[in-house]
């Protein structure tokens, strides 16, 4: 176990097709006590990750009229792009929050907008990085398959095409978390990133050393997602819990100012996974605990309400 009470699992294993099946197990376990997973042995580039990290320091601290000219435009529905401080309210899905003020910036990248990258982010780098990310996640979804004993274990796989083509959600997004000065990280009205689930399939994420990451365990308490040092982050979203009529849990979690973190900036880099835009997501049970949707309808509609 991690130091909460997230599990740890060795990803090495998938290599040999002889101990897969046990690797699939684990994380379709892990996926349902817990809704999250941290990864050994993910196979993603150290080096890489770190050049990621370089980079994405470098363009969040260039001055605001250079990250600006590359901003996601009002309104839009397509994830691409520089998102400045205030933009977003992924509190607005929980009332008791509403209103707080989330401090943080992002960038948008999908693997059709590469080449409209400001320099400080580097084409091969990301690129590199994007598709680490995307076939790591297709490692994931066939495991997932194996471990949940579905008829058709290409099911998630086929429903994962699009990766550098429009027609699906799928994006990376780097993160700032900028520091706040004296007491204002403890009050009530502010905090790093409001409690929400993921939209998508499966989230994928790399986080710096600072901490803050909380996850929400069964107890309805939220829990510090330590950072483990080599280790990928990976939840379930909400596509992969209705999928699975709630076998698998889209669990909730939240960015805080935990301890002397409110000084310290924070970064991390998320993947997060989506289904082709046209995809029907039917319970794979044959339940119907919940109708079948296009997989863009709900997209858009978590879009129109954090922007």
């Amino acid at each position: 176990m991690a130091a909460s009470h997230i599990p740890v699992v060795d990803f090495q294993t998938f290599n040999d097709p002889a101990t897969r099946s046990t690797l699939s197990q684990q994380l379709v376990d892990a996926f349902c006590s817990t809704g999250f997973v941290y990864l050994r042995n993910h196979g993603i580039d150290q080096e890489l990750i770190e050049s990621a990290f370089s980079s994405s320091k470098e363009f969040f601290t260039s001055p605001i009229d250079e990250k600006v000219k590359y901003q996601r435009q009002p309104g839009s529905t397509v994830s691409a792009g520089y998102v400045g401080q205030g933009k977003e309210r992924l509190t607005a899905y929980v009332d008791a929050e509403h209103g707080i003020k989330e401090i943080r910036e992002s960038f948008d990248i999908s693997a059709y907008g590469l080449n409209h990258l400001p320099p400080t982010l580097p084409l091969p780098t990301f690129a590199a990085l994007y598709q680490a990310f995307w076939d790591l996640g297709q490692k994931i979804l066939d495991c997932l398959a194996v471990g949940l004993d579905l008829p058709d274990p290409t099911v998630f796989r086929r429903s994962h095409t699009r990766v550098a083509q429009p027609g699906s959600g799928t994006m990376l997004r780097t993160l700032w978390y900028p520091a706040v000065e004296g007491d204002a990280g403890a009050k009530d009205q502010l905090t790093r990133c409001g409690t929400h689930s993921d939209y998508g399939t499966l989230t994928l994420l790399f986080q710096d050393s600072v901490g803050g990451l909380e996850v929400e365990n069964r107890k309805d308490e939220f829990v510090p997602a330590t950072p483990i040092p080599g280790c990928v982050l990976v939840n379930v979203a909400d596509h992969l819990q209705r999928w699975t009529a709630d076998r698998l849990r889209s669990t909730r979690h939240r960015v805080g100012f935990g301890g002397n973190v409110a000084k310290q900036t924070r970064q991390s880099i998320a993947f997060f996974l989506h289904p082709d835009d046209d995809v029907v997501i039917t319970c794979l049970d044959g339940s119907d605990k919940y109708p079948p949707y296009v997989a863009s309808d709900h997209l858009q509609d978590r879009f129109k309400r954090t922007y």
